[in-house]
This record gives C-alpha cells, structure tokens and sequence, in this order.
C-alpha cells in the first residue's frame, strides 16, 4: 500500500514538472539521450552528456527537487511528512507558471467544469487549486 501511495506521489510530481516546462514552452524528447527543445522558430535542441540526466524521469526531478530542498514551505513539515509537502508546493508552482504563461485563462468553462467533476472540486476542500477555478 505505502509503495504504491510513493509511486502517485512520484509521478504527480514529475507529470507538474512536465507541465511547467510546456507551460514555458519546453519539450522534453528523448532518443538515445534526453534533449529539451524551446519551442521557438530557430531552437535547435540542447542535451547533456551526463549520464545521470540520460532518463526523462531522472532529468527532469533532479533539477526541480533540488530547487525545493531549502523551501521554508517544505522544511515546515517533519521530515517524514514533507514527501506529502512536496507535490503541494509543486503544484502551487505549476499552477503560478501556467497563469504566468496564459495557459489557464484559455480553458474553457466546459473544460474547467470537467477538470473540477474529475478531481471532486466542490466535494473537498482543495485551496490549491483555487487560483485555477477562481
């Protein structure tokens, strides 16, 4: 039970990264190595030679997770807590990025109906999200 709450905790975390890369127009393409793209006219794609970010997991969590280490958010929290921390205080960040980035003020309201049945919006108390369904 407790290996499988890490493993949606693991990838909540990666999947907010993923979408605050797009969010600032970065994809993420892997073919033999890990490249990440800007997606503008001109952009050629940049990578790594270092061997620990050759996985998209690997890459994109190292570089986000070391920015939260020292987070006062974070170190509020005992330590054995702080993994529930985390995908908060990312979260928060995606969401400040994809307001930043124009992403949110295009969905729809058929959309943002959808997206608050799916989570239970209405049924639970879910403050951090209420920058998105304000």
């Amino acid at each position: 039970m407790h290996l499988r709450l890490f493993f949606k905790l693991y990838y909540a975390v990666y999947y907010l990264i993923r979408a605050t890369l797009a969010s600032k127009e970065i994809a993420i393409l892997r073919c033999r190595s890990m490249f990440r793209l800007v997606a503008r006219v001109g952009e050629k794609s940049y990578g790594t030679s270092n061997r620990k970010y050759n996985t998209t997991h690997e890459g994109t969590l190292s570089n986000a997770l070391a920015e939260l280490e020292n987070d006062p958010y974070i170190m509020c929290f005992q330590e054995e807590y702080a993994i529930v921390a985390i995908p908060i205080k990312r979260m928060q960040q995606t969401i400040a990025d994809m307001l930043t980035s124009g992403i949110l003020q295009n969905l729809s309201e058929d959309r943002t109906l959808f997206a608050k049945s799916v989570i239970g919006y209405d049924e639970r108390a879910l403050s951090v999200l209420s920058e998105i369904f304000a």
